[in-house]
Protein backbone atom coordinates (compact mmCIF):
# COMPACT_ATOMS: atom_id res chain seq x y z
CA UNK A 1 0.00 0.00 0.00
CA UNK A 2 1.04 3.22 -0.62
CA UNK A 3 2.51 6.07 1.81
CA UNK A 4 3.01 9.60 1.96
CA UNK A 5 5.73 11.33 3.57
CA UNK A 6 4.73 15.08 5.09
CA UNK A 7 7.21 17.22 6.00
CA UNK A 8 5.89 18.95 9.24
CA UNK A 9 7.25 22.42 9.59
CA UNK A 10 6.23 25.58 11.23
CA UNK A 11 4.67 28.53 9.28
CA UNK A 12 7.67 30.89 10.14
CA UNK A 13 10.22 28.27 9.26
CA UNK A 14 8.70 27.95 6.00
CA UNK A 15 8.70 31.98 5.32
CA UNK A 16 12.33 31.91 6.39
CA UNK A 17 13.71 29.22 4.35
CA UNK A 18 11.75 30.97 1.46
CA UNK A 19 13.26 34.11 2.08
CA UNK A 20 16.22 32.20 1.92
CA UNK A 21 16.11 30.82 -1.55
CA UNK A 22 18.10 31.46 -4.30
CA UNK A 23 18.36 30.53 -7.90
CA UNK A 24 20.99 30.20 -10.22
CA UNK A 25 21.29 32.80 -12.99
CA UNK A 26 22.95 30.33 -15.06
CA UNK A 27 21.51 26.45 -14.69
CA UNK A 28 18.09 27.78 -12.43
CA UNK A 29 19.91 25.43 -9.62
CA UNK A 30 17.86 26.44 -6.27
CA UNK A 31 20.23 27.21 -3.19
CA UNK A 32 19.07 27.02 0.38
CA UNK A 33 20.88 30.08 1.97
CA UNK A 34 19.15 28.83 5.31
CA UNK A 35 20.89 25.14 4.59
CA UNK A 36 23.73 26.26 3.04
CA UNK A 37 25.08 30.01 4.43
CA UNK A 38 28.48 30.12 2.88
CA UNK A 39 27.50 29.15 -0.50
CA UNK A 40 28.49 32.49 -2.71
CA UNK A 41 28.13 31.33 -6.37
CA UNK A 42 26.19 28.25 -7.90
CA UNK A 43 27.82 24.91 -6.45
CA UNK A 44 27.14 23.29 -10.21
CA UNK A 45 28.27 26.05 -12.23
CA UNK A 46 29.54 28.88 -10.31
CA UNK A 47 26.77 30.86 -11.90
CA UNK A 48 25.19 33.83 -9.95
CA UNK A 49 22.80 32.93 -7.18
CA UNK A 50 19.85 35.68 -7.39
CA UNK A 51 16.33 35.93 -5.19
CA UNK A 52 13.30 35.03 -7.19
CA UNK A 53 11.03 37.94 -7.75
CA UNK A 54 8.19 36.22 -6.17
CA UNK A 55 10.26 35.27 -2.75
CA UNK A 56 9.01 37.94 -1.07
CA UNK A 57 7.42 37.42 2.13
CA UNK A 58 4.11 38.59 1.07
CA UNK A 59 3.50 35.93 -1.65
CA UNK A 60 5.20 33.23 0.71
CA UNK A 61 2.63 33.70 3.30
CA UNK A 62 0.13 33.62 0.21
CA UNK A 63 0.99 30.39 -0.28
CA UNK A 64 1.00 29.46 3.20
CA UNK A 65 -2.40 30.64 3.00
CA UNK A 66 -3.57 28.81 0.03
CA UNK A 67 -1.85 25.48 1.17
CA UNK A 68 -4.18 25.43 4.06
CA UNK A 69 -7.06 25.88 1.79
CA UNK A 70 -6.02 23.77 -0.82
CA UNK A 71 -3.72 21.18 0.66
CA UNK A 72 -4.71 20.68 4.54
CA UNK A 73 -8.22 18.60 3.46
CA UNK A 74 -5.95 16.06 1.69
CA UNK A 75 -3.30 15.93 4.19
CA UNK A 76 -5.69 15.38 6.73
CA UNK A 77 -7.80 12.15 4.22
CA UNK A 78 -4.12 10.59 4.36
CA UNK A 79 -3.37 10.75 7.76
CA UNK A 80 -7.17 9.36 8.30
CA UNK A 81 -6.63 6.38 6.63
CA UNK A 82 -3.17 5.50 7.84
CA UNK A 83 -1.47 6.49 4.65
CA UNK A 84 0.34 9.09 5.81
CA UNK A 85 4.33 9.18 7.42
CA UNK A 86 4.57 12.61 9.24
CA UNK A 87 8.44 13.86 10.00
CA UNK A 88 9.42 16.99 11.40
CA UNK A 89 10.82 19.40 8.77
CA UNK A 90 13.32 21.10 11.69
CA UNK A 91 16.97 19.91 11.53
CA UNK A 92 19.63 19.85 8.69
CA UNK A 93 18.87 18.15 6.05
CA UNK A 94 21.09 14.98 7.39
CA UNK A 95 18.97 14.56 10.16
CA UNK A 96 15.60 14.97 8.34
CA UNK A 97 16.68 12.74 5.89
CA UNK A 98 17.20 10.19 8.65
CA UNK A 99 14.04 10.68 10.33
CA UNK A 100 12.03 9.51 7.05
CA UNK A 101 14.00 6.89 6.86
CA UNK A 102 12.87 5.60 10.30
CA UNK A 103 9.45 6.49 9.98
CA UNK A 104 9.26 4.66 6.84
CA UNK A 105 11.08 0.90 8.16
CA UNK A 106 8.90 1.70 11.35
CA UNK A 107 5.45 2.12 9.35
CA UNK A 108 2.50 -0.31 9.99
Amino acid sequence: MPVFIYLDIPDDEVVKRALGRRVCSECGMNVSLHFTPDVKVCPKCSGELVKRNDDDEETVLKRIEEYYIDAKPAIDYLKEKGLLIEVSGIGGVDEIFENIVKKIENHD
